[in-house]
């Protein structure tokens, strides 16, 4: 639950806030989860909630999905900065991209993403832990030509997890597949963890990532096909969670900044 916590908060806020949990204690049951309470795999029709979206100094665009519209508690802040530019921020401020103010589909494809990464922290067993995900680099916005060091590991060693996926998220939804690659002959099965991702060049488009990674205990061959067929645009959320049914597997997601050089 600690792991759990810590994760999901560092995801929620940018990795810009760790909580500090009390220590765990043998004799305490701060939550029993029962074992009726959880799903061990992705449902075949995956529960996912709507975006709730903001929309300021102008209207959205007709015909996005999947979205709710409130002035309070929204997942994404849509500011329309003109007929052409509108920026998009975070629930914690923080600006993610730019769309352009009458086009559907560059606003649906950072809904599309936002919604995706709520059914990855969702649709898991939750008595499994998080994937861990560490940046050498650390936290803070990276800038252009900069290289990202990646190290992934299951926290539930035991759980035999030796499968990875791995792709990452950009600001603006689009898709970038990194494992496994078969031009780079990526093993399907992992022997040994932490697994040291080759460093990622930081190039635009520039804003709020989200590297995403995925272990399971065999490889997921519907979702990697899916991804890989799928980049750089993003499949439909319903699709990627439906491709891991049968699976049983972990996400870890690791939220990072980026930006031009000064």
């Amino acid at each position: 639950m600690k792991n759990y916590l810590t994760t999901q908060i560092g995801n929620h806020t940018s990795q810009l806030y760790k909580p500090k949990l009390r220590p765990e204690s043998g004799s305490e049951v701060v939550i029993r989860l029962d074992e009726d309470s959880v799903t061990p795999i992705p449902p075949d029709n995956p529960n996912l909630r709507d975006v709730a979206i903001k929309v300021e100094n102008g209207f959205a665009p007709s015909g996005l999905r999947a979205v709710k519209r409130i002035d309070h508690s929204f997942d994404l802040r849509f500011v329309v900065k003109d007929e052409e530019q509108t920026a998009v921020y975070n629930k914690v401020g923080d600006q993610v991209t730019t769309v352009l103010s009458q086009k559907a589909d560059t606003w649906q494809r950072v809904i599309d993403k936002a919604q995706l990464l709520q059914a990855l922290s969702t649709q898991f067993d939750m008595r499994l832990k998080p994937v861990q995900i560490d940046l050498k680099e650390g936290n803070g916005v990276h800038r252009k030509g900069e290289r990202l060091h990646f190290s992934i590991a299951p926290t539930d060693r035991g759980e035999e997890l030796n499968a990875l996926t791995l792709f990452n998220l950009a600001g603006n939804g689009a898709l970038q597949f990194l494992y496994p690659l078969a031009v780079q002959n990526h093993a399907l099965m992992l022997e040994q963890f932490p697994y040291e991702l080759n460093p990622l060049k930081i190039v635009g488009p520039f804003g709020g990532d989200h590297l995403v990674a995925i272990l399971c205990t065999q490889p997921p061959t519907a979702l990697q096909g899916l991804l890989r067929d799928s980049a750089p645009y993003l499949p439909k959320p319903a699709e990627v969670i439906f491709a891991l049914h049968q699976q049983r597997c972990q996400v870890g997601q690791y939220a990072f900044f980026s930006a031009a050089a000064d």
